[in-house]
Formats: structure tokens, C-alpha cells, sequence
């Protein structure tokens, strides 16, 4: 397992400010976590869950954003873009390739993005079943 891999990464809204900040979790960090390895709060060697929900009282979780996660983007006109996470880049954000790209070469069909640009553009997370339907409930 490569160290500098991300998981995931974790977005939080400050209560007071409004502002946003991700917490990028690498694959080792996963891996602790759910080993319940190397915590400090948990001498006992407990699993913990790996998508971390309770941060201080200052923070409110938002949502946590996988790779291939699929996303969605306020457009001109209302309409809705669809994009799937490609790859998560601490500490300035992550890169979007539109969800209808079926290469990688094209740079036109990918946006980066830092954390606070992206909840301020309206993203809205979605979930896609096994046979392609999204089933957001």
C-alpha cells in the first residue's frame, strides 16, 4: 500500500464562518482506523469507523467524497452536470472528469477544484445502484 494514496476526504463547515475545509484521509490512515491502530482515543485497540462523522464542536460533517464517486454541479440554466471524483489532491482539492468522458486524454471534460469552490458551486453527491441507476434517497 502506497503511503501518499487518499481514501477519501472528509468535508466540514465551520458553524460560526460558513467556510469549508476537507480532511484528506490517506489509505494507510483508512487502514489504522479501521485496525483501530496507532489511535491515541482508542488505547484498546478498538475498530473504529473509517469515515470519521464527529470532529470538534467547531465542525459540522458535510459529506465524505470517495474516487469514483459520482457528483453533480449546478450548470447555466439550473441543469445539472455530472461528474465522477478522479482523484483526490491534498491539501488544494480534487479533480472532476465529466461522468460522460471515456477517456482520460481530454482536458476539456475535466474541472480542479478546491474544496470551498466546489460546496460553494452547489455539488450534491449522488448514489448509483449496480445497474447504473441513480438512487438517491
Amino acid at each position: 500500500m502506497a503511503y501518499g494514496n487518499m481514501h477519501h476526504v472528509e468535508i466540514l463547515k465551520h458553524k460560526e464562518t460558513g467556510k469549508y475545509k476537507g480532511e484528506f484521509v490517506t489509505m494507510m490512515q483508512a487502514s489504522h482506523r479501521a485496525r483501530g491502530i496507532q489511535s491515541k482515543l482508542n488505547p484498546e485497540g478498538l475498530r473504529q469507523v473509517i469515515t470519521k462523522i464527529d470532529h470538534d464542536d467547531k465542525w459540522h460533517f458535510v459529506m465524505a467524497l470517495h474516487i469514483n464517486d459520482l457528483v453533480s454541479i449546478e450548470g447555466e440554466n439550473f441543469e445539472r452536470i455530472y461528474y465522477r471524483v478522479q482523484k483526490l489532491e491534498s491539501p488544494t482539492g480534487l479533480t472532476l472528469r465529466l461522468s460522460t468522458a471515456s477517456t482520460l486524454d481530454n482536458k476539456e471534460e475535466e474541472i480542479r477544484v478546491s474544496i470551498s469552490t466546489l460546496m460553494n458551486k452547489g455539488v450534491t453527491m449522488h448514489v448509483v445502484n449496480s445497474i447504473g441507476i441513480i438512487s438517491d434517497d
